[in-house]
């Protein structure tokens, strides 16, 4: 499975805010497109890019569509784990 960075224009995450500049693809190699799900980095807010590429909220549909979606609890899991680590390289040494 392979990860491309692409750069959409800079977005903030709907929940925290976090500054977005960049989408990387799990499995497939293309840019971002209308209605693809995206998840925020800092947070771990599940998102949908909205035509113009900026972020919109999940319809309930996509909501129930994604629910368990294993490509999707992977990318959190994931994304727990470098969080975790980046907290632990970061914390003051004993």
């Amino acid at each position: 499975m392979g990860v491309k960075e692409r750069a959409p224009p800079n977005r903030a995450c709907l929940d925290c805010g976090k500054m977005l500049d960049q989408a990387s693809g799990l499995g497939h190699d293309r840019k971002p497109k209308p209605g693809d799900i995206t998840i925020c980095f800092g947070c771990g807010h599940i998102m949908a890019f909205a035509k113009d590429l900026s972020f919109r909220p999940l319809t309930d549909a996509e909501m129930i569509e994604i629910a368990g979606n294993p490509v999707i609890v992977k990318a959190q899991t994931l994304r727990a784990a470098i969080k975790r680590i980046d907290r632990r390289l970061n914390e003051p040494a004993k």
